[in-house]
């Protein structure tokens, strides 16, 4: 299942984050916290999972998705509502840095 996530930069904008490759747990990670999520200085997307860095991009997406709320259900059918349209997607694509810590700081 795809995260969406609402945009710092607007009340009203929300993209998809999509990570390329798997993710290996020991369970199932439906609704679990995965990392965090930055965007630096220069608007780079920044994901920390564990002790791993990854870098992503920022892209329009070709269809804009819309997120639906289910409002109503009866034996007639069901009524939705549209919450927002999803018009970005934040991809990361490349291999995982390790996070390092300098030996010796601190002591």
């Amino acid at each position: 299942m795809p995260a969406i996530i609402k945009m710092p930069n607007s009340l009203e904008d929300y993209a998809i984050v999509e990570l390329q490759g798997d993710i290996q747990a020991d369970c199932a990670m439906d609704g679990r916290f995965l990392g965090n999520l930055f965007f630096g200085n220069n608007g780079i997307p920044m994901l920390i999972i564990g002790n791993h860095l990854m870098y992503g991009k920022e892209s329009k997406m070709e269809k804009p998705l819309a997120m639906l709320r289910r409002v109503k259900s009866d034996e007639t059918g069901a009524e939705y509502h549209v919450n927002a349209i999803i018009r970005q997607k934040i991809l990361f694509k490349t291999r995982p840095k390790p996070i390092v810590g300098t030996p010796g700081k601190g002591k």
